[in-house]
């Protein structure tokens, strides 16, 4: 399941009153359909007890095909949330969700209703997203809402779009940005600094400067070591803490500098009692880190103390 949030360390959305519901959003990739099935996203409020109720109309189709599959679900799916002072003005969508059609490479766009929970499906989408289908596709939000980031775990390139007023996307100058390696999951910190990105095979965390016009740099000493193959990356709100857990039991702690480097914690890396990890995100107050395990292992999530 796929949470989404304003500061991007969590993923929850949640309304600008507390008398207002809040929502989760899944990109469903067509589950339990076959591959290539009409893949839907689906909205659920949250209730008071934490238990989840389908919101009316849900779940809604994204004009894409789902690949009945995905090795890091949690990262195809993105919420943008404008500024304030942008969604006052009538050319910008406020809220707009993002979700990858895994079976045919394209991305669907929607406007979000923050006050009904409801997406509207914008004009054009689903968009291409350039290059070639198949592998696992990763996206990201900046926090500003002006950039969308995207890797695709099938080539060593990391794709950079433009967010228009509209929602419509455009891959900005000097994009795909050349890489060497596969990614698979992607993070952008709260400050917009910096993108950070899991390694598939080389067991490493890649960490790229963000220029103001969204083009991407290697910071110095990228990638930096990590304990396995990817499953998932996160950073805390203020970019002091960086996470990276492997596809087996392993979460690495990294101390983040101000120029994007990482240094792994005293006792990093951690070892978690599931048996797969596949995802991990961070509560509001950045206390707890969440580890998901999809196959149930061990009957339950594990969190750590940040």
């Amino acid at each position: 399941m796929k949470k989404i949030s304003f500061c991007l360390a969590t993923a929850l959305l949640t309304a600008t009153s507390l008398a207002q519901n809040q929502y989760v959003y899944t990109n469903d990739n067509a589950s339990p359909a076959t591959t290539g099935a009409p893949n839907t996203v689906s909205a659920f409020i949250t209730n008071a007890d934490g238990t989840l109720t389908l919101l009316p109309g849900s779940p809604f189709q994204t004009g894409g095909n789902g690949s009945n599959g995905g090795r890091i679900a949690a990262y195809d799916i993105a919420i943008v949330s404008r500024p304030r002072e942008e969604a006052a003005t009538s050319t910008f969508a406020a809220n707009l969700l993002y979700a990858v059609n895994q079976g045919d490479g394209t991305l669907s766009a929607f406007r979000l209703d923050p006050t009904t929970g409801n997406l509207t499906a914008l004009a054009g989408s689903p968009f291409l997203i350039d290059g070639p289908p198949g592998g696992d596709y990763s996206i990201a939000a900046s926090p500003d809402g002006r950039f969308l980031f995207a890797a695709n775990d099938a080539t060593t390139a990391i794709r950079v779009y433009t967010i228009a007023p509209s929602g419509a996307i455009s891959a900005i100058p000097g994009s795909p940005f050349a890489t060497g390696t596969n990614w698979l999951g992607l993070k952008v910190t709260a400050n917009g600094r910096f993108l950070i990105a899991g390694e598939m095979s080389g067991n490493n965390v890649g960490v790229f400067r963000i220029a103001p016009g969204g083009s991407i740099t290697p910071v110095t000493g990228s990638p930096f070591p990590g304990s396995g193959q990817s499953a998932g990356v996160t950073a805390t709100c203020d970019a002091s803490l960086a996470f990276h857990i492997d596809n087996n039991r392993d979460v690495d702690s990294y101390k983040m500098s101000p120029d994007g480097a990482l240094r792994p914690t005293p006792h990093s890396p951690f070892f978690t009692i599931t048996g797969f990890n596949a995802g991990l995100t961070l509560s509001p107050n950045n206390r707890f880190l969440f580890v998901s395990d999809p196959f149930g292992s061990n009957g339950a999530s594990r969190s750590f103390f940040s």
